[in-house]
């Protein structure tokens, strides 16, 4: 199973992470943006001052151009593999996996399990050792609960280190 929360883009612009055209090709490829709201997200990061021509380009898209996205993004779902410089992208992923962790917390309260989430989202991303450290399953056994308190302290800890690392 795959967690995955589609991020809006008043969120994401609001958290202040620089993305760039590959950070928009990752984001959109692993469906935690759409294509239309990829393109409000370009919009947002060319009024910030992007330079990059692909996130100009998608910004001039109009909204009944969403079919254009993954075009001008390189993604070719048709062979339904991951691009090379998808796969790849340890920047865009960290950036995306802060971007996820934060709506979890935001939504944890309404989560019927959010340090099963975080397990997901941990497995999801290739096991970071980067959040090992409030992963639920890292710290008991099996048959016995950790304490939840502990845990969802360091998740909030490990989101304002990495908004200070990542906003830009």
């Amino acid at each position: 199973m795959t967690v995955t929360f589609e991020l809006e883009p008043g969120f994401i612009l609001g958290e202040g992470v620089s993305l760039s055209a590959d950070d928009l090709r990752f984001g959109l490829w692993h469906y935690y943006v759409k294509p239309l709201e990829t393109i409000e997200l370009a919009v947002g990061l060319v009024a910030r001052g992007s330079a990059d021509p692909v996130v100009q380009e998608l910004a001039g898209l109009l909204h009944d151009e969403t079919d254009r996205v993954e075009e001008l993004l390189g993604i070719n779902r048709e062979h339904d593999e991951i691009p090379a410089e998808v796969s790849s992208d340890a920047g865009a992923a960290r950036k995306w996996l802060y971007l996820q962790l934060k709506a979890a917390f935001l939504e944890r309260r309404l989560l019927a399990d959010p340090l099963a989430v975080v397990e997901q989202l941990y497995a999801d991303f290739g096991q970071p050792s980067t959040i090992s450290g409030f992963v639920r399953s890292l710290y008991a056994p099996p048959d016995e609960e950790p304490e939840e308190r502990p845990l969802i302290q360091r998740w909030e800890q490990f989101l304002e280190k990495e908004h200070e690392a990542l906003a830009g």
